[in-house]
């Protein structure tokens, strides 16, 4: 029985956000409620500066470690083998 309350004290949640109005609308009320109990790195995609500024507010969302942008869904095309590139790399980092 400890073991297993140590593993939960050690775990961390990996939240994506998907595209900004997606995450405004729906997926935000999942990441309060997920921010009141566990760690968690928030995958981000662009949010506006308002929204970024709420989710940084430790008193909402106190358990928030870190926001990572991961640009999934960049505005410009990119070359298919830098796409491949980059997404390795932030794998990497994540």
């Amino acid at each position: 029985m400890i073991k297993n309350s140590q593993e939960e004290k050690n775990q961390k949640v990996l939240f994506y956000t998907g595209i900004s109005r997606a995450f405004r609308t729906t997926s935000i009320e999942n990441l309060y409620e997920i921010s009141q109990v566990y760690p968690t790195i928030v995958l981000s995609e662009r949010l506006d500066k308002e929204t970024e500024r709420i989710i940084r507010d430790k008193i909402l969302f106190p358990k928030i470690e870190e926001i990572v942008s991961i640009d999934q869904f960049p505005e410009k095309k990119r070359n298919v083998f830098l796409e491949n590139r980059y997404a390795h790399k932030m794998a990497k980092e994540i």
